[in-house]
């Protein structure tokens, strides 16, 4: 799950043009070095998965607010609330739904 939200929080930051490499990557590596393949192919399609649905949240948002422009700190702050509600959705069945329609 660590994997799956780190990889998720990097996407969507790099969807905000927020650069995490110098962290996420060594943080991933280490996170991933004990996981078979088979285990590795299931978690990058539920990360893709669902960092395209944040990713689609955050455009539609920011689309309601065009007129005032984001600054980085708000950017980082709207990144890490959406990989914070992440790692809770995962931690409780059920509960990534209630996140997403809550953002929407």
């Amino acid at each position: 799950m660590e994997l799956e939200a780190e990889s998720t929080a990097f996407i969507v930051c790099e969807h905000l043009g927020i650069d995490t490499s110098e962290y996420t990557f060594p943080y991933l590596a280490n996170w991933s070095k004990d996981k078979e393949l088979s285990q590795l192919s299931k978690s990058l399609t539920r990360i893709q998965s669902t960092a395209e649905i944040f990713n689609q949240v955050v455009d539609q948002n920011l689309e309601k607010i065009r007129e005032k422009p984001l600054t980085l700190d708000q950017k980082i702050e709207l990144a890490k609330t959406a990989a914070a509600e992440q790692n809770l959705a995962k931690k409780e069945p059920g509960l990534e739904r209630k996140v997403l329609e809550k953002m929407h």
